[in-house]
């Protein structure tokens, strides 16, 4: 009985510790450093998903300091051969090029390269065929804009220390 009580009080005590503990993404704290980054807009479908999620990453920017640039570029092959056999995949790839400038003097501090790649199975039905690469596309997307977000914010980072 008594133990039980000890257990609770103790949960309590940890749970009202760390009540005050807020995560934040890294992006803001890197604008609270004065570190912010504008995202310039990329063309394309494709492009609107990676810039979004490349904007919520990198927190809100009131005050920018550097702008990002990008460039995306996709490719696919229709069909995959594995261990001597050939299958029905299909194999996208797309390559994010970034340029972080800063906006103060307009030099580019860094430039990089990304590339991200899915294999999807192709169905017989055309439907299917579109959705299924139309998928494709916006996930990588997202994962390429997770990519830049992690290796801008690095980059800052290191820079900051410096």
């Amino acid at each position: 009985m008594w133990l039980s009580r000890l257990l609770i009080a103790a949960i309590l005590a940890l749970a009202t510790a760390c009540s005050g503990l807020a995560v934040k993404p890294l992006g803001s704290s890197l604008s609270q450093q004065d570190l912010g980054v504008v995202v310039a807009d990329t063309a394309g479908r494709n492009g609107q998903i990676y810039t979004r999620n490349l904007t919520r990453l990198l927190g809100d920017t009131s005050a920018p300091k550097f702008q990002l640039k990008s460039s995306l570029s996709s490719s696919s092959t229709s069909s995959v051969t594995v261990r001597g056999s050939t299958a029905d995949f299909k194999k996208k790839s797309m390559t994010a090029a970034i340029t972080l400038i800063d906006t103060s003097t307009g030099k580019t501090v860094m430039r990089d390269s990304m590339s991200e790649s899915t294999t999807l199975g192709t169905v017989t039905s055309y439907y299917a065929q579109a959705r299924s690469n139309k998928h494709a596309d916006e996930r990588i997307s997202q994962l390429l804009a997770k990519r830049v977000a992690i290796r801008v914010q690095l980059y800052l980072i290191e820079m900051n220390k410096q």
